[in-house]
This record gives structure tokens, C-alpha cells and sequence, in this order.
């Protein structure tokens, strides 16, 4: 799958390319310029670029017999930290863990904090992807009979 991350790439599509994948905001031209240079059957794009793409240009594309569809990407960085070490991590000793799995210690204090901030409702206001038990909240009958 060939990306175009700015207008440079649309020089560089290679003829003989399938699948395409757009990451900046499409224009005619950019269609124009993929049709052209490439045989591309399929055209992937992001969810927000969706509604830049005009209906008309979504007509002439399906004419042509190019399918477009949605890819969900995920947005931010990618976190280098992850499942069995995390939970450790967030558990004993800062210090420790930090030595211990090679992490510098203020990422250690950044996801400690990171995992109270969204538990409490802080600016996240969503629980802590960090969480993997949700709370059982238990209620008691007050009624009197």
C-alpha cells in the first residue's frame, strides 16, 4: 500500500500500485493525479478526510471503478509500553520498576499520574485505559419498613 503524506508523493505513485492510502486533505487534483499515474482499485482515507471529498468527486470515482473506503487510524503517539509491564510498573516501588524494566522513572511517575488523573474523572473524564477492573459498586436496602 502506497501513502501520499503531501503533494511530493503524488510524483512518486508507482504504476503498478493497488491500494492507495491518502493522509493529507484530498483535492480534485489529487484525484486527478492518482487516476492517472496509477492503477489503483482501492483509495483508503481517514475518517475526518471523508467529508472534504465533494459528491461529485465520490460519483466519478465509483464511474471509474475505484472503490474509496474509510480506514480507521489511530491517532498520537504510540505508547512503547505495554500489557504485563505497564501493570507492574504501576504497582511497588518507583524507583525499582524504573531499574528493573528500563524505563527512565519520570515515565513511571507520568503513567502513575496519568492512570489517578483519569480514574478520579480528572481532565479525561473516562476511565484509565491503564485500568483493566472496572470497580463493583455495591448498594445496600436503607429502607425501613
Amino acid at each position: 500500500m502506497f501513502e501520499i503524506n503531501n503533494s511530493n508523493d503524488l510524483k512518486n505513485i508507482p504504476a503498478d500500485e493497488k491500494e492507495i492510502f491518502i493522509k493529507m486533505k484530498p483535492s480534485l487534483r489529487t484525484f486527478i493525479t492518482i487516476l492517472k499515474h496509477g492503477s489503483a482499485e482501492r483509495i483508503f482515507i481517514s475518517k475526518s478526510l471523508k467529508k472534504y471529498i465533494s459528491k461529485r468527486i465520490l460519483k466519478a470515482l465509483g464511474k471509474t471503478g475505484v472503490v474509496l473506503r474509510i480506514r480507521n487510524a489511530k491517532r498520537g503517539r504510540k505508547r512503547g509500553i505495554k500489557g504485563k509491564v505497564l501493570k507492574d510498573v504501576l504497582r511497588g516501588s518507583a524507583k525499582e520498576k524504573s531499574i528493573k524494566h528500563g524505563i527512565p522513572l519520570r515515565t513511571v511517575y507520568y503513567l502513575r499520574k496519568m492512570r489517578t488523573k483519569s480514574a478520579h474523572g480528572g481532565q479525561t473524564g473516562t476511565m484509565s485505559a491503564f485500568e483493566t477492573e472496572q470497580p463493583q459498586l455495591k448498594f445496600s436496602n436503607t429502607k425501613n419498613k
